[in-house]
């Protein structure tokens, strides 16, 4: 029987078509999405994702050796966790960004309670609405310096011992 020019049996046959090609799409991004954590899970940097209410919605392995944040902090608002006490510039910078600001680097820095570890911290917009709070999301990446820093100064001390050796030379 004919139904708008199309046979019913076409019209079928092209729903069908059209479900099996919207549970392929499912399906490659249910792929991309694993693929995705799992590269967030093997990098060295820390990463959180903190949503515009403020509540951390990632974290990866890094960030609890890096940060002292852990999987365990998902759900939480990160005013919550003793991070922001631990690091206040990283809170101002994640306020400052959240509000609207700019990305802002954070080099070097010292977290209170990690004897000698310095980091370097990327702060930036993630997502691109803004609450009605007047908030958005925050991507933090933060990366574990201090061996980095650590040999660029015994590097700078050999530096100066050879040219006071040189000078003691002459």
């Amino acid at each position: 029987r004919e139904v708008g020019g199309f046979e019913l049996r076409d019209r079928v046959l092209a729903l069908a078509a059209r479900d099996q090609s919207l549970r392929e799409a499912a399906l490659a991004e249910q792929r991309l999405q694993r693929m995705q954590v799992q590269i967030v899970e093997a990098l060295s940097a820390a990463i959180l994702v903190i949503d515009r209410d403020r509540i951390i919605k990632t974290t990866n392995p890094a960030a609890e050796e890096i940060l002292g944040v852990s999987a365990r902090d998902v759900g939480a608002v990160i005013d919550d966790t003793s991070l922001l006490r631990r690091f206040a510039a990283l809170g101002r910078a994640i306020h400052t960004v959240a509000k609207g600001g700019d990305a802002l680097t954070l080099e070097g820095e010292r977290i209170t309670g990690f004897d000698e570890r310095l980091v370097d911290v990327l702060v930036t917009p993630f997502g691109d609405e803004m609450a009605e709070s007047g908030s958005r999301g925050v991507l933090v990446v933060a990366d574990d310096v201090s061996e980095a820093v650590a040999t660029k100064s015994r590097l700078i001390q050999t530096e100066r011992l050879a040219a006071i050796g040189r000078m003691a030379a002459h």
